[in-house]
């Protein structure tokens, strides 16, 4: 099998959540939270990460550490690297975001705190969001893409030892999401949508750190 053809595999076997580890390889591992709470576990081998990175130029740790992860997406359809699906496959693009923040967490060890710190804030702002939206497939995505838009920003705040450059509290942070959705009518047949309950606890669910609100903010338009 081709180096093409090993991607095509284990991208879309991950994006149907099917790729195990070989037991003979070292295995890479990733956490991810959906807006309920759950959590799954993300794997590859190691060697399987080298073979990825090696045959696509936008998915080694140089290019996702760099490149804003829509970007790499965008770039790696465009150098034709990307046999597994067409550019409006969302599904594809959920099993690009989620190897690639497999293979930027690897040069990213020792960052758990905030990796998960910030994982977690994404995934309340997502369940805020689509709860205010009354569900939606987007959502679901955003569970997937969460994990390398974390590793994006952690690599970034790696090279400038996580700085934090504009304050924001997370009274400030609820404020935005409400702005997010301005012009917004709360229907009154579905009150499981209305402000009070999807910001329900939304403050108290949040991290204090003030470089995860920060990197928090930054990605509100995502969603």
């Amino acid at each position: 099998m081709n180096a093409s053809s090993i991607a095509a595999l284990a991208i879309c076997c991950l994006a149907c959540g099917a790729l195990a580890a070989l037991p003979d390889r070292a295995p890479v591992r990733l956490v991810v939270r959906d807006t309920f709470g759950h959590q799954d576990t993300l794997t590859l081998t190691a060697a399987t990460l080298d073979s990825l990175a090696s045959a696509h130029p936008y998915l080694s740790t140089d290019s996702l550490a760099m490149l804003d992860p829509d970007t790499a997406w965008q770039r790696n359809l465009r150098a034709g690297e990307a046999r597994y699906g067409e550019g409006r496959c969302e599904n594809c693009q959920d099993g690009y975001f989620e190897v690639a923040a497999l293979s930027l967490s690897r040069r990213q060890a020792g960052f758990d705190l905030r990796r998960t710190g910030l994982q977690s804030s994404m995934s309340e702002v997502n369940r805020v969001f689509q709860c205010l939206d009354g569900g939606g497939t987007h959502h679901m995505h955003m569970v997937s893409r969460i994990p390398l838009l974390t590793e994006h920003a952690l690599a970034s705040g790696i090279r400038t030892g996580f700085k934090v450059k504009r304050s924001v509290s997370k009274t400030k942070l609820q404020a935005r999401v409400l702005r997010a959705r301005q012009g917004w009518n709360e229907d009154p047949d579905e009150p499981q949508t209305s402000t009070g309950n999807c910001l329900a606890g939304f403050p108290e669910r949040l991290p204090d750190d003030p470089w995860i609100l920060e990197q928090t903010a930054k990605v509100l338009d995502r969603f």
